[in-house]
């Protein structure tokens, strides 16, 4: 049996790198689509790697606080984004 930790930190990995890749994106809708699906996607992988749904519910969870820590830990060290226009 794989642990859900495991399997939600795999999740929340891929989120993460594809979070940060479609911030590349220059059309805001586009970029902003992306964003909200890649936070989808790693969800869905980290509530579809196991047979098991009492782990793949308790990866689920454990996937909604990594993501949070993730998130306070970017609003931390996250570097500044300048407001140029143009």
């Amino acid at each position: 049996m794989t642990s859900p930790v495991i399997i939600a930190a795999i999740g929340a990995v891929l989120s993460t790198i594809a979070y940060f890749l479609s911030g590349r994106i220059k059309n805001k809708y586009w970029r902003g689509s992306a964003q909200i699906g890649s936070i989808v996607f790693g969800l869905l992988i980290a509530s579809s790697l196991s047979g098991d749904t009492k782990v793949a519910a308790a990866s689920g969870q454990y996937y909604f606080f990594i993501m949070i820590a993730v998130a306070a830990l970017a609003k931390i060290f996250g570097k500044k984004q300048s407001n140029e226009v143009g």
